[in-house]
């Protein structure tokens, strides 16, 4: 399943979501611990981010763990 690369591999996911998105502070991300539709909500609604770009990043992030595996 998509999401559990995000939840497997969060320590490190959480340093690339600081880097593309520096305004999350480790409480929010604490708050969305590794889940993928939390994410995208989380950013969606807190700093009006398109549900799509969020989704995308994610989507190549994902990708981008997979293939590291």
């Amino acid at each position: 399943m998509i999401s559990d690369v995000l939840k497997e591999k969060w320590k490190h996911c959480r340093n690339e979501l600081r880097s593309q998105w520096d305004q999350l502070s480790h409480d929010d991300l604490d708050q969305i611990d590794g889940k993928r539709g939390k994410l995208i909500d989380f950013l969606e609604s807190r700093y009006g981010y398109a549900r799509r770009e969020v989704d995308l990043f994610v989507s190549d992030f994902e990708e981008k763990l997979r293939r590291a595996s």
